[in-house]
């Protein structure tokens, strides 16, 4: 495991900022979100539905959906400031240094060509391979996937593969130009546990064996508790927490990581009579936080949780969070202990 905190970053992410336009007001998707990853370094990006994290992954290649935009902020990948790069040098940094493998692998891959086809096309874009040497190429990418008969299944249609499989053609396709970072969004959901493990596997395969880095976009905190280096929580598009996986999952600080992780059902512990939810709902994202956005929801609300939107201060090395009510208490039960 790498820590980007130690070594000169391969992604460096700063004040990052996307926006939805609309009819009647403007969606502020994404508000301010900086963080870095470096190489082997497997990040977690957590929240509910609606928190950015899809969207900031998508921001990072450039493939935020219309009417979307990123307004504010840099996305630099070796060094390079990818944001201000024209969209050709976009369109060459997409696939060769940053690549993603979307929830949907059936959405994702074209229904009317073969896995061979689509492959082969993935790679007459940023490799001068073709004909043989290519076909060559895409079998040894669905063998590296763990894919058997990987000759066979070059012929075969999206179709005709099952989830599992699909989303490792999916992988195989990201993985085809060897970036320096992957982005997977979601790359388990709709799958069964078993088959969830073997792509976990994959991914952590890959990571180690390729030096990837990898973005992990995910609702899933086993998931990411089982694949990730350093989390970055998320709540209505800005980070409120972030630190190493162990420190974030095991220690939270901001009310909302601890709410969202009791709110998980554990498999293999006593049957809850009911499920613990978080109360209230996500905030609507209409325009720059006045107070702390998680303050409705909160337990631990005071009065002045009104005066301001907190920034992430330091509870611990490497381990930041934007609650200085929370991270007071902690620290008076800390010195009590003492």
């Amino acid at each position: 495991m790498t820590s980007a905190a130690t070594v000169d970053p391969l992604l460096r992410v700063r004040g990052l900022e996307v926006v939805f336009p609309g009819s009647r007001r403007v969606l502020h998707a994404v508000n301010g979100v900086s963080f870095d990853l470096a190489r082997g370094e497997t990040l977690g990006l957590v929240g509910e539905s609606g928190c950015g994290k899809s969207t900031i992954g998508r921001a990072l290649l450039g493939l935020v959906p219309e009417p979307g935009q990123v307004v504010a902020g840099s996305i630099e990948v070796d060094g390079e400031d990818v944001t201000a790069a024209p969209p050709s040098r976009r369109r060459e940094l997409r696939g060769a240094k940053l690549a993603m493998v979307f929830q949907d692998p059936m959405s994702a891959l074209n229904p009317v060509m073969t896995v061979g086809a689509q492959l082969r096309e993935a790679l007459g874009v940023h490799t001068d391979l073709r004909g043989r040497k290519a076909d060559d190429r895409a079998a040894e990418l669905l063998a590296l996937v763990g894919i058997p008969a990987p000759r066979d299944r070059l012929r075969a249609y999206p179709h005709q593969l099952s989830g599992g499989m699909r989303q490792r053609v999916g992988i195989a396709m990201a993985i085809s130009c060897e970036p320096a970072v992957l982005v997977a969004d979601e790359p388990t959901t709709a799958l069964d546990v078993t088959v969830q493990a073997q792509v976990l596997d994959l991914l952590r395969r890959l990571s180690d064996g390729l030096g990837m880095a990898v973005v992990l976009v995910s609702h899933d905190l086993g998931v990411v508790a089982g694949l990730a280096d350093r989390v970055v929580v998320l709540y209505g598009g800005y980070v409120v927490e972030e630190g190493t996986a162990e420190d974030v999952l095991t220690a939270p600080v901001h009310p909302y990581t601890a709410a969202l992780i009791g709110s998980r059902a554990e498999i293999d512990g006593p049957r809850p009579d009911r499920l613990r939810a978080i109360p209230g709902s996500a905030p609507a994202l209409a325009g720059p936080a006045l107070e702390c956005p998680f303050r409705p929801r909160c337990a631990y609300a005071e009065p002045a949780c009104r005066q301001g939107n907190p920034v992430l201060e330091t509870v611990r090395p490497g381990h930041r969070a934007a609650c200085p009510v929370r991270a007071r208490a902690l620290a008076g039960a800390a010195g009590g202990a003492a």
